[in-house]
């Protein structure tokens, strides 16, 4: 849009998650210094996922390359370095997954929330780091205030629509349900009462719910992030057939044809269609 003047690069960010059995002497999030003097992070350490899994990390490594959401043998050592200096009870053979983002990190080391210094009608949030996410509904207001000031300084229409609304229902999380709510449920539903992820305790009625919702999740992870299912001990290891069955059924699409992630992230064989569909399908049960 030709109003460059702030240059952005890429820090990766890798975490590791815990068992959810594992449990650990807090109940608030312990965060240590900066370790060696590093500028780029704040040191790191131990908090929680709101399930209660305890996360070790993030690090923080310079990347060339924006996109790279790869762990890499550091990542691990830093992260788990964090969470261990805090708590000598983690143990690496509980740790069940782990993850990595790229910040976009300005060399200023601050987020840029403005409007456009050459460019008339573009606003720049960008440089959003830690704490961004708890950031976010501040960011928000203050966007809509930037926006609303330029509309008027062009003596354009500005106005809110009072039809609006930010409310949406929370959908069912049958994990959390008391006995008689879930019994209550399943006589309704009986989809409720077929569980899918045992892990997470993730039932057939959540994945449908999520299937059949106004924005349709079309890959396993995409299942995974909306439902948890897939996100327990085993990873996916026992659930991930039957959610790929499931999202083959209600999409009316061949179980060939699902993927873990999208981009050609094909799950099963695609040359298995010319014959041998059924005998994949078995082997995947």
């Amino acid at each position: 849009a030709g109003d460059e003047f702030f240059t952005l690069h890429g820090r990766r960010g890798g975490i590791l998650i815990f068992d959810k059995a594992v449990k650990a002497p807090f109940s608030r999030s312990v965060s240590t210094v900066a370790m060696n003097n590093d500028s780029m992070s704040k040191g790191g350490g131990f908090s929680f996922t709101p399930e209660g899994n305890i996360i070790a990390g993030p690090s923080a490594m310079e990347s060339a390359d924006r996109e790279d959401g790869a762990v890499f043998p550091e990542d691990i050592e830093y992260a788990y370095s964090r969470g261990a200096s805090i708590w000598s009870g983690l143990r690496r053979q509980d740790i069940i997954a782990m993850y990595a983002g790229v910040r976009a990190a300005d060399f200023k080391e601050d987020f840029i929330i403005t409007l456009g210094r050459s460019t008339s009608g573009i606003l720049h949030v960008a440089g959003i780091q830690s704490p961004g996410l708890a950031s976010a509904p501040a960011i928000a207001e203050m966007a809509l205030k930037l926006i609303a000031k330029h509309r008027n300084k062009a003596k354009e229409d500005f106005s809110l629509k009072n039809t609006y609304n930010p409310l949406r229902p929370s959908p069912v999380e049958f994990r959390t349900l008391t006995d008689e709510e879930k019994d209550a449920l399943i006589r309704k539903r009986p989809e409720f009462g077929n569980v899918i992820c045992r892990c997470e305790e993730i039932t057939e009625g959540e994945i449908l719910e999520a299937i059949r919702s106004p924005i349709v999740p079309t890959t396993v992870d995409a299942i995974k992030r909306r439902t948890r299912a897939g996100m327990g001990r085993c990873q996916g290891g026992f659930c991930q057939p039957r959610v790929v069955e499931i999202l083959a059924r209600e999409l009316g699409k061949d179980w060939t044809d699902i993927m873990l992630k999208g981009r050609e992230a094909y799950i099963l064989d695609r040359d298995s269609r010319n014959g041998d569909a059924d005998m994949t399908k078995e082997a995947a049960r």
